[in-house]
């Protein structure tokens, strides 16, 4: 028993009549029985047990989930003692994710390069009519939107072209970036100019600045603004701070917040809240790799009150770290 307890292994003999015989610290802990008659825990009843087939149950210890397999040593014999171990399968179970994940995300860049390499034709083309159209007489209006498609060709080819060669985010230099500008153009994006869409009220230091990369922090903020979009009809509020070393930008929505399982998960790969269809749950997690590549921190966590605030934390002037080093 001894031996057992050191090895987080839990052990429990029951007689033929359901009675506990014996169960050591851990699988008292894992699977009491206060009248001393043995059942199948909690979420395993349905199962027979009689099979010799690991069951998985889960526990929570100390404020931490473990995933324990329940395996039955021997049969559902009318006349012997029955055995049953409990065996802490959480590493396991993790590394078995982390290597379906990591397989994920190896195919998932291989038909991004795929893609990228179809996708350098038609935005050729997009910028040169874009182009070709901003000469023509047109609205004020037209013109900003037309500047908008002609930059935002040309920062989907500079994507496109960097996955084709490095498949890595890391030739940009740091320019002198006015961060309210940049947030304009993330809400545009996101949101664009149709009637009856929640806007984005932009309020604080709007002469806020900072040595950063302009392309990586638009798609951090896009991103966040898509999140909150989605989260709520209502007005997403954006504030700027300046201080002497750093912007501090928060997006806030009015949402339902985050629930505990997934905050716990928050920048992990493939977690998603939003129904299968709307979204990959790359979202974040491509905002946080972007975000340590500017040096910068990012946040998020549910808002007094309601809703989830996010806060990117931005250098006034910082080295750019490129993603093989990241």
């Amino acid at each position: 028993l001894a031996a057992l307890d050191t090895l987080h292994v839990g052990l429990e003999l029951v007689d033929p009549d359901g009675r506990l015989l014996l169960a050591n610290r851990r699988a008292a802990t894992l699977h009491p029985c206060a009248d001393g008659q043995w059942k199948l825990p909690a979420g395993l009843a349905a199962s027979s047990g009689d099979d010799g087939q690991p069951r998985r149950l889960a526990h929570t210890e100390a404020g931490e989930a473990r995933i324990y397999e329940m395996l039955a040593l021997s049969g559902w014999g009318a006349d012997g003692v029955r055995a049953f171990i409990y065996v802490d399968r959480t590493e396991a179970t993790v590394n078995e994710q982390r290597a379906i994940m990591l397989e994920q995300l190896a195919s998932l860049g291989r038909a991004m390069q795929q893609v990228a390499h179809e996708l350098n034709t038609p935005l050729a083309s997009i910028q040169t009519l874009a182009v070709d159209l901003s000469h023509a007489k047109v609205d004020s209006d037209s013109v900003e939107s037309i500047q908008l498609i002609i930059d935002e060709a040309r920062r989907c080819r500079e994507i496109s072209r960097e996955l084709l060669s490095t498949a890595r985010l890391g030739s940009h230099t740091p320019v002198h970036t006015v961060v309210a500008e940049v947030v304009r153009r993330a809400a545009r994006l996101a949101y664009g100019r149709q009637p009856g869409r929640a806007s984005v009220n932009l309020v604080g230091d709007l002469d806020a600045s900072c040595v950063t990369d302009g392309d990586r922090l638009l798609q951090i903020l896009v991103n966040l603004l898509q999140n909150a979009r989605d989260a709520s009809d209502q007005s997403v509020e954006v504030s700027l701070h300046d201080s002497t070393e750093q912007v501090l930008l928060t997006v806030r929505d009015r949402g339902p917040g985050l629930s505990e399982s997934v905050r716990a998960r928050l920048f992990e790969p493939f977690v998603s809240t939003k129904p299968p269809g709307k979204g990959t749950g790359l979202g974040l997690y491509t905002c946080a790799r972007l975000a340590h590549q500017l040096r910068a921190e990012l946040t998020v966590q549910n808002a007094e009150g309601g809703g989830v605030v996010a806060r990117l934390a931005l250098l006034k002037q910082a080295e750019i770290v490129t993603a093989s080093s990241s």
